[in-house]
């Protein structure tokens, strides 16, 4: 698996630069372990606060795709729990490879004990390789860009990635921002990779209040989640390092999962479009 060079592991602040070599040990040599964490304890964890309340639509084109080449599985953002409720889903419905990897905004995460602890416990370090946005450590993303692409070519990773960038605050579940080029990149960075879009909705980002709503009222908060068919971007794969191609891309990610919202939203009774807050 290919490494940073020195130049680029320079910009790391110390506790980024540990936090990296944990993760990316984890990744290489500990793959077994974090895939057996993620299949019970966080799988557990999640079930505790989603289990009752799961609507689940579109695992045809889930158990379609071909487990001997890599996923990469594009999706809205509006809670923290997005991805970890989409993997229970899987992990209890389907067959789906369990090795994972989230690319992951470094801030907090990779430079706050706290994050590194989260990251470890509630996801055993797959929330990797991390994304700088600090702008003089930029350098290190052009790593976690061949990180990405090594991972789905040579490992067949299955990958959750947020074209939105940041967590959605709008009022209306249904509402999507528009994509980050960076995304497009990762999306051209593996020609054999299968992209799959997903929407979820019915997330909120406290976890006391999720566990309340599992337990007590599930029929009023249900999550909402639908998955698409693939999404085709072999014409764009000779030309994926031009910026042109990769806003097509991600363009194409975006107007699949807003058709997947709506025909989610199709599927969801008018009373019940926006949950009781």
């Amino acid at each position: 698996m290919i490494r940073p060079t020195a130049e680029e592991l320079a910009v790391l602040d110390p506790i980024e630069r540990v936090g990296f070599h944990i993760a990316d040990f984890i990744a290489r040599r500990g793959t077994v372990w974090s895939s057996a964490w993620n299949s019970t304890i966080l799988v557990a964890t999640t079930w505790l606060i989603v289990r009752r309340r799961l609507q689940v639509y579109g695992l045809e084109h889930v158990r379609s795709l071909d487990p001997d080449r890599g996923i990469i599985m594009v999706a809205n953002h509006r809670s923290f729990f997005d991805f970890f409720t989409v993997e229970c889903a899987l992990f209890s419905r389907t067959r789906m490879s369990r090795r994972l990897l989230f690319p992951v905004r470094a801030d907090f995460f990779y430079d706050h004990p706290l994050g590194l602890a989260i990251n470890f416990l509630m996801s055993g370090m797959t929330m990797f390789p991390p994304i700088l946005r600090t702008p003089h450590k930029r350098a290190f993303n052009r790593y976690g860009l061949r990180r990405c692409a090594a991972e789905l070519e040579e490992n067949h990773v299955v990958m959750g990635v947020h074209p939105e960038g940041t967590r959605n605050r709008h009022p209306d579940p249904f509402h999507l921002r528009a994509g980050k080029l960076g995304s497009g990149e990762i999306l051209l960075s593996a020609p054999s990779s299968q992209v799959i879009p997903v929407f979820l909705t019915g997330l909120t980002n406290n976890f006391l209040e999720e566990l309340r709503r599992n337990w007590q009222v599930p029929e009023h908060y249900p999550i909402h989640i639908g998955f698409g068919p693939p999404i085709e971007l072999a014409d764009l794969y000779p030309t994926q390092g031009e910026r042109r191609s990769q806003r097509i891309a991600v363009n194409r990610a975006m107007d699949a999962i807003r058709d997947l919202a709506e025909s989610v939203r199709s599927q969801i009774p008018e009373t019940r479009l926006l949950c009781p807050k």
